[in-house]
């Protein structure tokens, strides 16, 4: 539970209170059934007779609870997630059970989420549970209501021609029963909407306490056919009368996805899980070395969140459909629902529609969107469509082989990968505030997602900058990673690029930086680096034990050659400028090695730069450590780590976003340099907030804002500052949840829009995102997409995870004479298991166009 916590999930624990009698402890005489309403009374902890109505055992419940719930309080466990009981029959007394365990956990810990035991939808959770537990206890140890239930448990599927008949488990090819199960999935925002109307009844929660939803299970079947599946006598080659895991294969990926969207749809929901492991349910299965394998049904998921929007506190839109109806009053007692479903989400990165097509038939479907401003383009329409041609098919068992199956291409998770392609999407045409796509065929049993990129803005998403680092002397692998940007002259660009060592075992191993000039993006690299820094190696006199100088990216400041003043007169410091580079140095052991934990020293290094009309050349270093820091003025601040832009003009100077620390203090905030007797040195500094790895832009106005990465609690929030005079300064945007936690950097489009560049919520550092500041700087827009990693670059390698991160700007002017706004970042492989990276033809630092509405 400790290691899910530290990933930022939480856990839910149930306790299991069901079960035959002789498999219970001597103190507890429940029995499965409770008919009666006696069993769980008529006997004490020590098992004598008890007197009418007053059995000790639901307060040895309270402190069984309560002492689970103290113990993992003593580890650091607080705060999680209890479900009371877990699936006891409608006829057990369901509200005392869930008072007498949840009062022992709240008193092990004030803290926790307090579940209500797992029942049915319908008669079960709300008459039996819900009900009389408000009007008996009150909603106070009620958070959440959990909800458990499976498509094969309906009634009218049992009575069902031949259904009782059957041998073996349920198969793709038994098309008389698979529209059952598809029938149910509207039910599911039917039974979510009534129970959340009964929670917030007045008569019951008079408090008016906001009770959550939980549907903890549910999927299309309850059983599964984990070691009884039927042989596949055509193995290894696919039968329809084989695929039998329907929860995992692409019905059971189909099934979910309505159901999921129902849940959504309702507006209730708070909370839904499945389960993971193939052996029971399914949607991931133990792969060799470690890893695992991903089911179809895991792609579904992961598209409808990724691709189609669908995440908590996303808005789904009003959508109506025409077209043919199922069966489900006749089927299921449910209500006849046309088989192609839509459901849209505008937000994360634009408009996004998913149609669900139920049906064992393929259908057409014509989409017209309505409402969209005038003023919102709409461009070219990606498609991803998860169908049976599309995924992994279950071939099924060997015959004469005890093993149950497996999915084509097993351990490899390439085959049901391909869904996560975008496919060529329809065409679109505008007729006023309507937009109209050319007809979508959808497949038999699929989920087809359009995407509607976010208007105006446009990325050109290329491969990385195919530049290659020198060799490194330590004879590592190097690539380049983090970039920065600026302008040297007239027509010419610089890229700062950090040497990043690959496939040493390290994480953040970095090896100085490197200097690109160039004058055309499709040259960029053409040109010999500069080494601006290097890793250096040396050797104690006293101790004979080396040591590595790893160093981090050069970041600093530029001023152009040709460069004027505000007033037009030649800028004095034209083709200058500086650079800092923040140094660790570890002692290394007899292999060669250090871990990141090792004691070490750190310091700086100020670097002095000069333009001679062709190259950028470096006139000076200098070491500054502990006996000789780096002091921003006369206040007491030492320059620490710098920021994430570059320095930006103030008339002759140049102001340089870092962090900087005046014990006890660490804080970000904008230094001024200036260049005194041939050299750029810090002559103050301003804080301006927590966190690390600042970033400054100038409005056209004069104004200055500023962002910094925030850790901990603000791990995932945007926060932007402003100043009018760059000494006192403002909060103006404070987003929460809106990020990953990763860097993230405040950039200035070339039209002068200012975005925050970083990864999208929930996806790890796999989608890099821009979000536009709206006209008043108080509120961010729909981000865009500026790189889908698994979209656009296929699965990462085994036990790996595409980052594209880092994301630095700038615009600058080349060649053609035009004003280019490029945006900078790098792209690796991250092994989960922390081991360093897995080196790609995608690995390296990736620079891209971004052009806005108004550069077109």
């Amino acid at each position: 539970m400790q290691r899910v916590v530290r990933q930022g999930w939480s856990p839910i624990l149930a306790f299991s209170l069901h079960g035959g009698v002789q498999g219970l402890p001597r103190w507890f005489s429940g029995e499965p059934s409770d008919a009666g309403g006696k069993v769980w009374f008529k006997s004490n902890l020590d098992g004598t007779p008890a007197e009418e109505g007053r059995s000790d055992q639901f307060a040895a419940l309270t402190v069984i609870a309560h002492d689970l719930a103290a113990r993992l309080a003593e580890l650091g466990l607080t705060g999680l997630h209890w479900e009371t009981a877990y699936e006891l029959g409608h006829d057990m007394p369901l509200p005392a059970i869930h008072y007498h365990v949840a009062k022992g956990v709240r008193q092990g810990d004030p803290a926790a989420k307090l579940m209500g035991p797992a029942t049915w939808p319908g008669w079960t959770v709300e008459e039996r549970f819900v009900k009389p537990c408000l009007k008996t206890y009150g909603a106070d140890l009620l958070d959440f209501v959990s909800v458990h239930w499976y498509a094969d448990n309906e009634h009218g599927l049992w009575a069902a021609p031949g259904w009782h008949e059957r041998t073996g488990p349920l198969t793709v090819a038994d098309r008389a029963y698979l529209p059952y199960l598809m029938e149910t999935t509207p039910k599911f925002e039917a039974w979510c909407t009534s129970l959340r109307r009964l929670l917030d009844d007045p008569a019951l929660n008079p408090a008016g306490k906001r009770i959550g939803i939980a549907f903890t299970e549910y999927d299309a079947l309850a059983a599964s056919p984990y070691g009884h599946n039927p042989e596949n006598p055509d193995w290894p080659h696919y039968r329809a009368d084989a695929d039998c895991y329907l929860n995992a294969n692409a019905f059971g990926a189909v099934w979910r996805a309505s159901a999921l969207c129902h849940l959504a749809a309702s507006g209730c929901l708070d909370i839904a899980c499945l389960f993971t492991t193939r052996s029971y349910y399914g949607v991931i299965e133990n792969a060799p070395e470690h890893g695992y394998h991903r089911q179809p049904a895991w792609f579904a998921w992961r598209l409808l969140r990724e691709t189609a929007g669908l995440k908590p506190g996303a808005p789904l839109l009003a959508t109506t459909v025409d077209g043919p109806r199922d069966s489900a009053a006749a089927h299921v007692q449910g209500t006849d629902t046309p088989w192609l479903e839509a459901f849209a989400v505008d937000g994360a990165a634009g408009l996004r529609l998913s149609l669900i097509n139920r049906c064992l038939e393929g259908q057409r479907a014509t989409v017209a969107v309505g409402g969209l401003p005038a003023d919102r383009p709409v461009g070219a329409v990606r498609r991803y469509e998860l169908s049976q041609g599309r995924v992994a098919r279950f071939i099924g068992r060997r015959p004469g082989s005890a093993a149950e199956g497996a999915f084509e291409g097993a351990p490899d998770d390439s085959a049901s990968a391909r869904c996560l392609e975008p496919l060529p999407g329809p065409l679109a045409a505008r007729d006023g505030d309507v937009v109209s796509l050319e007809p979508v065929d959808c497949p038999p049993l699929s989920l087809t997602i359009l995407a509607l990129d976010a208007a105006g803005w446009r990325v050109t998403r290329g491969a990385p900058a195919r530049m290659q680092p020198a060799p490194s002397a330590a004879g590592y692998q190097l690539r380049y990673g983090l970039g920065l940007l600026f302008q040297v002259a007239p027509g010419r660009a610089g890229l700062l690029c950090n040497r990043r060592t690959v496939g040493a075992g390290h994480w953040d191993f970095e090896d100085g930086t490197d200097l690109v000039l160039f004058d055309r993006l499709e040259d960029l690299g053409a040109a010999e680096p500069l080494v601006l820094s290097l890793n250096e190696t040396s050797r104690d006199p006293a101790t004979g034990r080396l040591s590595c100088a790893v160093k981090y990216p050069v970041v600093g400041g530029f001023v152009p050659a040709g460069a004027t003043l505000p007033d037009g007169t030649p800028h004095p410091h034209a083709g200058t400028g500086f650079g800092v580079t923040e140094v660790l140095s570890y002692p290394l052991n007899d292999a060669g090695t250090f871990r990141w934990d090792d004691p070490h020293a750190d310091y700086v290094e100020l670097l002095q730069l000069g333009y001679d009309g062709r190259r950028v050349r470096l006139v000076g270093r200098d070491r500054r450590d502990a006996e000789r820091p780096l002091r921003l003025g006369r206040e007491g601040w030492v320059l620490t780590v710098p920021g994430l832009s570059m320095a930006i003009p103030d008339g002759e100077e140049l102001l340089f976003p870092c962090s900087a620390k005046s014990p006890p203090r660490t804080l970000t905030g904008v230094s001024r340099w200036r260049r005194v007797a041939g050299e750029w040195q810090p002559v103050s500094f301003v804080p301006v907030t927590g966190g690390t790895e600042p970033s400054l832009v100038r409005e056209g106005d004069g104004a200055l804002l500023f962002l910094a990465r925030g850790y901990g609690e603000s791990a995932e929030e945007i926060r932007v500052w402003r100043s009018t005079d760059g000494q006192a300064w403002t909060s103006v945007l404070q987003a929460e949840h809106a990020r990953a936690e990763a860097p993230v950097v405040l950039n200035q489009a070339a039209d002068g829009t200012p975005y925050v560049s970083g990864n999208l919520l929930g996806r790890g550092r796999s989608v890099l995102c821009l979000w536009p500041l709206n006209a008043a700087r108080t509120a961010l827009g729909p981000p865009v997409v500026a790189r889908d990693c698994a979209a656009e670059l296929g699965p990462p390698p085994e036990r790996a995870s595409w980052f594209a991160d880092h994301p630095t700007a700038a615009t600058v002017g080349l060649a053609d004479g035009r004003l280019h706004h490029l945006l900078c970042y790098r792209v690796m492989a991250f092994r989960l298991d922390n081991t360093g990276e897995a080196v790609t033809e995608h690995t390296g630092c990736c620079v891209e166009e971004l052009v806005t509405g108004a550069d077109r």
